[in-house]
């Protein structure tokens, strides 16, 4: 007997329910926004098989997914280093190790032979009963490029204008110390206030090599046990000149014993000289203050003074790079806006923090603190 709906035995399809339905056209939607998202999207199992791989993944590698999944060794292919591709099994492994987001930096090889630098962020997510992987790949090969134009042409100009700066400078010193013959109190104030401009410049070069250094990673930190007291107490001393001739006070709140860390000595050194030189600059009535003491967290160190401060809304954005606002008002001496900047940048490479307080009109008072193993 045939049914009403066809031949003998025939069933009916079976109709999808609305949320069946709504499920379909997410997943549809979902894929849309996979293909067009500017960044290379892969998720693939422990096996190495993949079940997404978009169209910039695809630009990327140059290979489509379903020769991925058919190639005898995928990832030899776009790791032909054994280093590039040893770190990439590692990081695969930190993710399963401790279930979260790991981002790091990798150099692959596409089909066509092209070396491409990425950023690749790899997680681990639940999908059909197995735990698999979800990587975005962001290609940054002419960021990179780029970063490295700009480094070199830094590094470039600010060695070959050290050497005149220094020739420049030598002069003014044999002139002012009159070698050469008596000059009148007019002529040495021009030339100091040209020897001033000199060592301000050097200052700029200084910290504009600095930031390209750090950035490039190419800065050696050595590590050794200091009395971190000793160094402040040093650097502070040092500025003493320059704190009399605008009248302020050092002040100095420093327990009695040492407080040993183990940290780059020089790096301690620019930090403290960075932040109490900032502090001097805004400041033209008061004192500028330094302390340390041992907490839970480690071993915190402040400069505090009684400047003109920084509004409320600049705070999040004072360690950024070229930034000079609120607390330059007035006649204040500008520089880079990189000394806070290089600030936080060596103390994050000692594994430990810094941030700022300030009112307007009321000081700035800028801590950072160093791990106990530092």
């Amino acid at each position: 007997m045939k049914s009403k709906h066809g031949r003998a035995g025939d069933e009916a399809p079976r109709r999808k329910s609305y949320a069946e339905e709504r499920i379909e056209d997410a997943v549809m939607q979902l894929s849309a926004v996979i293909e067009r998202i500017d960044e290379g999207i892969a998720l693939c199992d422990s096996n190495g098989q993949f079940v997404i791989f978009n169209s910039k993944m695809e630009e990327i590698t140059g290979y489509k997914m379903e020769e991925a999944n058919t190639h005898k060794d995928f990832l030899k292919a776009i790791y032909p280093d054994h280093e590039e591709r040893r770190k990439a099994l590692e990081r695969l492994g930190e993710v399963v190790k401790k279930g979260k987001v790991y981002e790091a930096e990798s150099t692959i090889t596409s089909k066509e032979g092209v070396v491409k630098t990425l950023l690749v962020s790899t997680s681990l997510i639940p999908h059909m009963g197995q735990d698999m992987f979800l990587s975005v790949y962001r290609d940054i090969t002419k960021h990179k490029k780029f970063n490295q134009l700009k480094d070199d042409f830094i590094d470039m100009v600010s060695h070959e204008l050290r050497t005149p700066l220094s020739i420049v400078n030598e002069g003014i010193n044999i002139i002012l110390d009159e070698i050469p013959g008596k000059i009148n109190p007019q002529q040495a104030r021009i030339l100091t206030s040209a020897k001033a401009n000199i060592e301000r410049l050097k200052r700029i070069l200084n910290n504009l090599l600095d930031i390209s250094k750090i950035e490039a990673d190419k800065v050696v930190m050595k590590k050794e046990v200091m009395d971190i007291k000793k160094l402040m107490k040093d650097v502070l001393f040092s500025f003493e000149p320059k704190m009399k001739e605008k009248g302020l006070e050092a002040k100095m709140d420093l327990p009695e014993v040492e407080i040993k860390a183990c940290a780059d000595k020089d790096m301690m050194a620019q930090i403290m000289t960075n932040l109490i030189d900032n502090a001097i600059k805004f400041t033209e009535h008061g004192f500028v203050r330094v302390s340390v003491r041992e907490t839970k967290e480690g071993i915190e160190c402040s400069v505090s003074d009684t400047g003109i401060g920084i509004t409320a809304e600049n705070l999040p954005r004072i360690f950024g790079k070229f930034q000079q606002f609120a607390r330059v008002t007035g006649p204040s001496e500008k520089g880079t806006g990189l000394g806070l900047l290089i600030s936080k940048k060596l103390v994050d490479m000692h594994g430990g923090s810094i941030h700022v307080e300030s009112r307007l009109g009321k000081g700035t008072k800028i801590i950072f603190t160093l791990p106990g193993d530092a």
